[in-house]
């Protein structure tokens, strides 16, 4: 069942808020406080009409600009443009995400010398910040995803007290600004938040959230950052998320991990992945081998991963050359919901393995092959891909309902779904660091 929150939940928002700085209005403003507003977009001309109204302006492009750090919108307003002839018509509606204003009012008769009407206001594309999906849920005595909550941030200055940090026992913030050499890799203990500072802010190696099957990590916000995988030492992958739960990575880049860009396995719970841009790149490390993201490693694995590999993928984007594993999935609950696919010349988009139960909701596939399949013959008897309310573009259609396994259709979650035609601007504008 679909349902669009009003309000976020206080505990996750809240605490996320205050790592940040202070969230800012939900609407767009002059003030750039701490998050920064992206650049406006031009308005359209009103035309001259002798006896009728100007017609409606065109919004402006959508604005890419915008620090994440307040919660940063960035947003995309049309100007009002001047008619010449009648009385001026009204203002039109607020676009849609692609920037395009709605109609403008129709002036009625008049001398040429009438007032002036005023075009529609242009498309606003806001980039949200707020947590949805598995990782906002309660379970395994955490009840949501804070991080390091509202702890003092630090800023580390060398990559020892940056590894320091990370891997101790204490709730953290850690403001990361600049690019870093890791040695392979950097572990990341509980309660910790991870904040790029900016948009250049950039982890070069791995970055490995993994406790043990008696005392997982927990409570983990990796946000605002990019991952460059390709010197990882944390099994190939450049994230890898390993008996965790309650963990959140947001806003972030991630690509050319040997093995996989981001992989959840053993055990791991309670997981959403959000607004994160996925690719390959021509220095990718293995040509041959680029794999996106794993959930679940193993058809061997039910003892740790059946009942729990619960993960929400929304607004994120596996961009150029990605060919598979955009998730492949074996056991979980895995929610896929309006992210956008262009990666040309791919294998597959999402696949189902051993009782795999894939919700595939508003998602926009791009010129990409395969948007949903199974592993084989055998794991569809045992797996489940619901796929509805999806977008198609030059590549095959096939929204339905398949696999004699368990559905998962109905998220005992509240989020907000956009509409597939809207997935590729805004996840465009607004996927990866601000």
């Amino acid at each position: 069942m679909v349902r669009t929150r009003g309000s976020v939940r206080a505990g996750a928002l809240g605490a996320l808020c205050a790592a940040l700085g202070g969230c800012g209005s939900p609407t767009p403003s002059q003030g750039d406080g701490s998050g920064g507003l992206g650049n406006s977009g031009s308005g359209g001309t009103a035309t001259d009409g002798a006896g009728s109204g100007g017609a409606a302006a065109t919004g402006g492009a959508p604005a890419v600009g915008g620090t994440l750090g307040s919660g940063g919108h960035a947003t995309a307003d049309g100007g009002a443009g001047p008619g010449s002839g009648g009385n001026g018509g009204g203002d039109g509606s607020g676009g849609s995400v692609t920037g395009s204003g709605g109609a403008g009012g129709t002036a009625t008769g008049g001398a040429a010398s009438g007032g002036a009407g005023s075009g529609g206001s242009g498309g606003n594309i806001t980039c949200r910040t707020d947590l949805e999906g598995w990782a906002a849920e309660a379970g395994d005595g955490q009840s949501t995803t804070t991080g390091g909550g509202d702890a003092t941030p630090v800023v580390p200055t060398t990559l020892e007290e940056l590894e320091a940090y990370a891997s101790d026992d204490q709730p953290r913030v850690i403001h990361i600004e600049g690019a870093w050499d890791l040695n392979g890799r950097l572990n990341v203990a509980s309660n910790k938040t991870l904040l790029g500072i900016g948009p250049d802010a950039e982890l070069r190696g791995g970055v490995r959230i993994r406790g043990y099957d008696d005392a997982f990590v927990e409570n983990v916000i990796i946000r605002n950052l990019n991952i460059n995988g390709a010197t990882t030492d944390v099994d190939k992958d450049a994230m890898q998320v390993y008996f965790a739960h309650h963990i959140w990575v947001d806003h972030c880049e991630i690509w050319d991990g040997v093995d996989a860009n981001l992989d959840v396995v053993h055990g791991s719970n309670w997981v959403t992945i959000s607004w994160t841009k996925f690719r390959y790149s021509s220095a990718a490390p293995d040509p041959d081998h680029k794999f996106s993201s794993l959930i679940g490693h193993s058809d061997n694995n039910a003892d740790e991963d059946d009942g729990r590999l619960k993960v929400t993928l929304h607004h994120n984007w596996w961009a150029e050359g990605v060919t598979e594993r955009m998730p492949r999935v074996r056991f979980g609950e895995v929610h896929s919901f309006n992210n956008y696919f262009s990666s040309a010349g791919n294998n597959y988009c999402i696949r189902g393995g051993t009782h795999a139960h894939i919700l595939s909701e508003g998602n926009f596939f791009d010129g990409v092959n395969s948007p949903h399949e199974f592993n084989s013959p055998e794991d569809e008897g045992t797996a489940h891909i619901t796929a509805r309310d999806n977008g198609y573009q030059g590549t095959p259609t096939d929204d339905g309902t398949t696999g004699n396994g368990t559905p998962f259709d109905d998220p005992p979650y509240d989020y907000t779904l956009d509409p597939n035609a809207a997935v590729p601007a805004l996840v465009q504008a607004c996927a990866g660091p601000r």
